[in-house]
């Protein structure tokens, strides 16, 4: 008997099971994306499961596989490389995943055939490193002629953007995005270059404005237009928050002390001092635009103002105020970085900025790399059919089974231009064989046209796409499809653990709960509360036992902390403003009385169903402030926790005027009777729930796996004595013989047995005796 190394929650797959199971999760996460390919491809809408339930509509497959929560880990891989590409290149996000799910498929057909993983990647390492060499052979390198090479570069934007939002105006934003890029004169820091979104107008109303825009505006009073300015970035505040009293008198021991309070009173006049000095002081804005302006200013950000003349100032030549739609922005002209500008994006609204920005960024990053290497490749699917040419080419000269594996890369890059034209609805047998047969003559510049919807000059058409694209895209899925092919097991690490009692009562009503899912709810329900309850009598055994071996000073020590907890009081806010967090809330509420503990439920979570989840924005460029819903404070006395309840709900939060929080209100109350622990005991509680859900779930998707994957067995087996059924039949029709017909299976018809009919009785009559009729009728 062999022992179990792995502990009883880990799960091990061998063989061609854990094959199998990574190739179909590669499969399906190329087949997902694989509908936004080309310039007729689809968008996806995503939805999160937030409580604002966000909304993103977008067909950039970076976008898309971010979003997703996977467990399968070969489809992990692929989102990987996704992402990678993304960053690296910024385009062909797509194309590697689906080109990567492709050579999966054909490599789940060789393994079908019995041939060994190894040598698949043989003939895939061979076959690329074809395909790289065909790719350098026709790769077209303009840079010496600049008019030519920006027209390369207006072909290369257009063709990314022809998939885009942004495809009705390409040639507008194609020309905005050159500009932009040319402005780097070489470089590929694209933090020169800056895109605002404002909502209005339509997506043409967009412009590249040639200096920098920060998205604040002047204060009042202040001057709105400044020449030849010198510019101090500074990260921290220059002087120190302090709080309001209203009506207070301050009673004074010393001169000293009035000193310190006639200079707290000429910090108010700082504002007032710069603006009759003629400086523009600009407050609150956001750090990426802070770091930006630094940038383009040839400036230093200052952390503090310990030697201000040590600091870097920047340089400007103009700043003003200007008018974008209704908003009002500062606009930096005459900078000291020349290449530094800015993109403003109109649209109808927030939905469409965003995709509009996704796609322009593609198109940014793209161009950056054609200008680092300046080589470039017709489109159309013409890259692919030469690749494909070039590998077929190589598998009729190679021996062995390493010929089928190249035949199968071959296969799996003509899939690209079929997709593309699938996408396009047009009958891609019939191009992509027309496709081939051009790609046979000499000097072939042939691809697929979809808005004529058939094969066309891509030189003539314009349709061009950056080399060092095409390569990241074929060196990436080719690796990735090779690491997932290697795998012959997949060990799934088990799990934390719980506790004894959750863990048999789960296993105990697993299967029930999947039987009678009306039961399921009522069952975890009561499972939990046991587990809280055993929890709670555990530590309550491990606190007595602790207590037993402490001295007396110690014990002394516990029974003032556990007095001490007995009068603190919890307030209950049941709205935070907007932007307020932790550090604010105590600074606003630490005035009226000693606060000990403070917690917040982000706004995204579900109540307290979400407590540890991370909710980090994925717009580029940074992210949002977490915002938070509703909270507790800890007091340390339960009578001033009912004071402060009294004195604050319902009233105006008040502080500085140009304080975020000045005209918001509280909502807060004192509950009585309600302890800290009752609250974290509730956070663990439906933490738990949240788990034990999540476990259930995945073994019911265990299980439906495994009954797919024993019906492929089955398929499979069968298939192969169909098979050899039929070779046998070859033979012995090829050897002269009679040709012996398999007997064919019967159809599977259900018998059942059938009873005779019975006949209809006649219904019995009752005979009456010749004694009675005599009697009646006088009869003898």
């Amino acid at each position: 008997m062999v022992e179990r190394i792995f502990k009883d929650e880990a799960t091990e797959e061998k063989g061609e099971r854990a094959r199998l199971a990574s190739l179909i999760g590669g499969m399906a996460i190329a087949d997902l994306v694989k509908t936004t390919l080309g310039p007729k491809g689809m968008d996806k809408i995503l939805q999160s499961t937030g409580r604002g339930r966000e909304v993103t509509v977008t067909n950039d497959g970076a976008t898309i596989l971010k979003s997703l929560h996977i467990d399968n880990p070969a489809a992990k891989i692929l989102v990987d490389i996704s992402k990678v590409q993304d960053d690296e290149v910024g385009d062909g996000t797509t194309s590697v995943v689906v080109l990567a799910g492709e050579l999966l498929r054909e490599a789940e057909k060789l393994l079908a055939t019995k041939i060994h993983p190894m040598t698949i990647i043989a003939g895939f390492r061979m076959a690329a490193e074809c395909a790289r060499d065909a790719l350098l052979l026709k790769a077209v390198d303009n840079k010496e002629n600049e008019e030519i090479f920006k027209s390369d570069l207006m072909k290369i934007a257009m063709t990314t953007l022809s998939s885009k939002i942004l495809s009705q105006d390409k040639e507008y934003f194609a020309k905005l995005a050159v500009d932009a890029v040319m402005r780097l004169k070489g470089s590929t820091n694209l933090e020169s270059i800056q895109i605002i979104k404002k909502p209005g107008g339509s997506l043409k109303d967009s412009f590249l404005d040639e200096g920098f825009i920060l998205d604040k505006k002047i204060g009042v009073g202040q001057p709105k237009r400044i020449e030849n300015a010198k510019i101090l970035v500074a990260n921290t505040a220059m002087d120190t928050d302090k709080v309001k009293i209203y009506g207070a008198r301050v009673r004074v021991d010393s001169m000293a002390k009035v000193a310190e309070i006639e200079a707290a009173e000429k910090e108010k006049m700082k504002e007032k001092l710069f603006a009759n000095a003629g400086i523009l002081a600009i407050e609150h804005a956001d750090f990426d635009g802070i770091e930006r302006l630094a940038l383009v200013t040839g400036g230093e950000i200052a952390s503090t103002f310990d030697n201000p003349e040590s600091v870097k100032l920047g340089h400007c030549k103009l700043i003003e105020e200007i008018m974008i739609g209704e908003d009002k922005l500062i606009h930096f002209s005459g900078v000291e970085m020349g290449q530094a500008c800015t993109i403003v994006l109109r649209g109808a609204s927030r939905h469409v900025l965003d995709e509009a920005e996704r796609s322009l960024h593609d198109a940014l990053c793209v161009l950056s790399q054609t200008v680092n290497d300046s080589r470039v490749l017709l489109g159309g699917g013409w890259p692919e059919m030469v690749m494909a040419k070039e590998v077929d080419e190589l598998a009729r000269i190679t021996p062995g089974k390493k010929s089928h594996a190249i035949e199968a890369f071959s296969r799996a890059l003509i899939a690209i231009p079929t997709i593309i034209a699938d996408n396009a609805g047009l009958d891609s047998a019939e191009l992509v064989a027309q496709l081939r047969a051009e790609h046979h003559k000499e000097g072939c510049t042939a691809g697929i046209d979809v808005i004529s919807g058939s094969i066309g000059d891509m030189g003539e058409r314009g349709i061009c796409e950056a080399f060092k694209v095409k390569l990241a895209v074929l060196l990436s899925a080719t690796e990735a499809a090779e690491m997932i092919i290697r795998v012959d097991e997949i060990i799934t690490c088990a799990p934390l653990l719980r506790h004894p009692v959750t863990v048999l009562l789960l296993f105990l009503l697993t299967d029930y709960c999947s039987l009678r899912p009306c039961f399921a709810a009522d069952c975890l329900h009561l499972l939990f509360q046991g587990f809280v309850l055993c929890k709670r009598m555990s530590e309550e055994h491990e606190e007595q036992e602790q207590v037993l071996f402490l001295d007396e000073g110690k014990k002394k020590k516990l029974k003032k902390e556990a007095e001490k907890a007995q009068k603190r009081g919890v307030c209950y806010i049941s709205r935070v403003p907007p932007g307020m967090d932790h550090v604010k809330l105590r600074q606003l509420i630490s005035q009226y009385g000693e606060i000990q503990r403070i917690y917040l439920v982000p706004q995204n979570s579900s109540s307290l169903d979400r407590v540890n989840d991370n909710n980090k924005s994925r717009k580029r460029g940074g992210g949002k402030a977490q915002a938070y819903s509703e909270g507790w404070v800890e007091f340390a006395s339960k009578s001033n926790a009912k004071r402060v309840a009294n004195l604050l709900n319902g009233e105006q939060i008040g502080g500085k005027k140009r304080s975020q929080f000045y005209y918001d209100h509280w909502n807060i109350k004192y509950l009585s009777k309600f302890k800290w622990d009752n609250l974290t005991e509730e956070i663990a509680y439906k933490k738990a729930i949240r788990e034990q859900k999540l476990a259930i779930e995945i073994s019911a998707a265990k299980r439906e796996r495994d009954f797919y994957l024993k019906k492929v067995d089955q398929s499979r087996a069968l298939s192969s004595i169909e098979e050899r059924m039929k070779k046998k039949q070859k033979v012995q029709q090829e050897s002269g013989g009679e040709l012996s017909v398999a007997p064919q299976k019967p159809p599977v018809c259900r018998q059942f047995s059938q009873k005779k009919p019975i006949a209809e009785r006649e219904r019995s009559k009752p005979q009456l005796s010749k004694d009675v009729l005599a009697g009646v009728f006088g009869g003898s």
